[in-house]
């Protein structure tokens, strides 16, 4: 029963915030970010306990994930009319159940039948990948029993010793803290995390390409994205990967939704979606640094550097917060360092670029996602060097992947080959790319001009 408690806290935690944010979400998309904002608050909430040496308990998480829901309730009834059309959004009654067709219900039913497989293999298998059961599974059970982060115990030794100096704590700490929320909670298995933020995605993604798609066009992309062999076995395991992709790709998709319409609710739920990404993972700086090179570029036209600051400041504080937690507590990981200088070593750029250009082109791991992308982009090449618009999407996805393979060659790692690193982390990494190009194929310039024809019938 605590369980379910504490699940609904989150979801309605998360809903507060996106309220807060604005009215005018739908509420499909309320919905589906809901509960991973609401999550991921939580586990900021967690090291913010820990900081102030406060036990991580189960009601220490509740009331403070009750003040800052208590905050943003009263932010979205400070103003009147937009608290009462916040209200009307939840409204059934405000659904065209005519734009719904045929094919948008046979599509959905088969995104219910996979979601239903993906759900129940995180209920009903174990955990049973490694960087889980030794990492960050493991440590999501050490937070739990001993209610603290920093005050280390012979299991965090361990858990050093086990991936040969691979300290997990070292991660930024959302994927292992969420594992523990459920973990106090009461939970059997942490993959229940993995099973409601898989579900949040397929929404959200739906619900925010539905922002300038019709339904059918973005059912359809959203099921494309689903059926991707690889990062939907992936989805349901306990691994940083897909939660990161959630995170990530959608922020690059708000980003995208703001530069096309200039709405500042996309604005803000981009930035939230960003620090929440590099609270996954700290790799994801290279989509803030995606989305904030096109703010540069939009800046420079204009001569107004206020969204560029506010995004890239904001955005990248999670980060820049945990570097100094783990510096103040002197927690750190052996297992690999990176060159802040460049230097040039040939063999490792060619191995770089030929195991990367294989793993875009493998369609057993990824479909026709790439291929798909490519052919996309080649064809709204013309309207693109034309209208000098629509170029945000492709060339923040290009400016994240040369970024990441930039990380990547700057690294010395202590504890494998470059070469696993490629097979296997990078393959995993590539889960965030998958959202943006199948929502690239489907906003192109070409394709929006086919959805604005469909839409005017």
């Amino acid at each position: 029963m605590l369980v379910i408690i504490g699940l609904v806290l989150s979801f309605c935690l998360g809903f507060s915030v996106i309220s807060a944010i604005s009215h005018r979400f739908s509420l499909v998309g309320k919905i589906g970010l809901s509960f991973i904002v609401g999550t991921g608050i939580q586990t900021m909430l967690m090291v913010l306990l820990d900081l102030c040496s406060i036990p991580i308990t189960v009601t220490s998480v509740f009331l403070l994930s009750f003040a800052v829901m208590f905050v943003s309730t009263y932010l979205c009834c400070k103003k009147k009319n937009d608290f009462i059309e916040s209200l009307r959004s939840l409204s059934l009654k405000n659904i065209n159940y005519r734009q719904f067709t045929v094919l948008w219900l046979i599509i959905l039913g088969i995104l219910v039948y996979f979601e239903f497989l993906n759900f129940e293999k995180c209920i009903y298998f174990p955990t049973f990948d490694r960087d889980s059961i030794v990492g960050f599974d493991f440590m999501g059970k050490i937070v739990a029993n001993e209610h603290t982060i920093r005050r280390s115990s012979y299991a965090l030794d361990l858990a050093t010793s086990l991936n040969r100096g691979a300290n997990y704590v070292y991660y930024t700490p959302l994927v292992h803290l969420s594992y523990a929320y459920v973990y106090l909670l009461g939970a059997e298995s942490s993959k229940l995390i993995n099973a409601l933020f898989y579900l949040s995605f397929i929404i959200s993604f739906y619900a925010a390409l539905r922002n300038r798609l019709v339904p059918t066009m973005a059912i359809s992309a959203t099921l494309f994205t689903v059926l991707v062999p690889e990062y939907i076995a992936f989805s349901s395991m306990s691994a940083t990967n897909a939660i990161h992709a959630t995170y990530s790709s959608l922020a690059v998709i708000y980003a995208w939704l703001y530069f096309e319409t200039n709405e500042r609710r996309y604005f803000i739920t981009a930035i939230l979606l960003s620090m929440l990404g590099i609270w996954t993972r700290q790799e994801g700086i290279v989509f803030i640094a995606a989305i904030a090179l096109i703010l540069l570029i939009k800046a420079v036209g204009t001569g107004r550097f206020k969204d560029l600051t506010v995004y890239f400041t904001v955005g990248i504080s999670p980060f820049i917060f945990w570097l100094i937690y783990l510096k103040i507590f002197d927690i750190g990981s052996q297992s690999e360092s990176m060159n802040l200088l460049p230097f040039w070593d040939t063999v490792k750029a060619k191995t770089i670029y030929s195991m990367l250009l294989g793993l875009l082109k493998n369609t057993t791991f990824y479909g026709l996602t790439f291929i798909a992308s490519g052919i996309a982009l080649l064809i709204s090449l013309y309207f693109i060097v034309k209208s000098k618009k629509s170029y945000e999407m492709p060339l923040m996805f290009f400016t994240a992947l040369l970024t990441f393979c930039l990380l990547v060659y700057q690294v010395e790692y202590n504890w494998d080959s470059l070469e696993n690193v490629m097979q296997y982390s990078v393959k995993r990494f590539l889960f965030c790319f998958v959202p943006i190009a199948w929502a690239f194929v489907f906003v192109n310039p070409v394709m929006l001009k086919l959805n604005d024809y469909i839409n005017k019938l």
